[in-house]
């Protein structure tokens, strides 16, 4: 299969907002819990489709260990599903995304310094500064910058 990390990243890059916008004109007619719903509804069966037309057993036989981590995937993934409907439904599509990369790489930050042993470079921080900035001047509008 072809793999290009910078292609993959533009392709997520492009779904993301599109996704989030779609969500929100969804949220606008029926609740989240029920868009979670009719999407995991919708995305079991296109993989059960994929797995049948690929020959492909149903279910695998699989770890403790890892159904236990599959189990806290889940409950992570349901709390992201709902947050993200609660902030997509009050909130500028553009300004939640706006501030969820920057926000996002900040915790990423912290995580891998706490639990992941990574080093905190004069580049990242310049970069995560930057980001910020550049976050701070898109959200008020800065007119000093022509």
């Amino acid at each position: 299969m072809f793999y290009n990390f910078y292609i993959y990243l533009v392709i997520l890059a492009t779904m993301s907002p599109i996704v989030a916008y779609n969500k929100q004109k969804i949220l606008s007619k029926i609740s989240i819990s029920e868009e979670i719903f009719y999407t995991t509804g919708a995305l079991f069966t296109l993989l059960l489709v994929f797995k049948i037309y690929k020959k492909k057993d149903i279910i695998t036989k699989v770890d403790n260990h890892t159904i236990l981590r599959i189990v806290i995937q889940s409950f992570i993934v349901l709390a992201g599903l709902f947050i993200s409907g609660i902030v997509i439904s009050r909130e500028n599509v553009f300004r939640y995304k706006l501030f969820q990369k920057p926000v996002y790489i900040v915790v990423l930050l912290i995580l891998a310094v706490c639990f992941y042993k990574e080093k905190v470079t004069f580049q990242k921080l310049i970069g995560i500064i930057f980001l910020l900035f550049g976050t701070y001047f898109i959200e008020t509008k800065t007119s000093f910058i022509k």
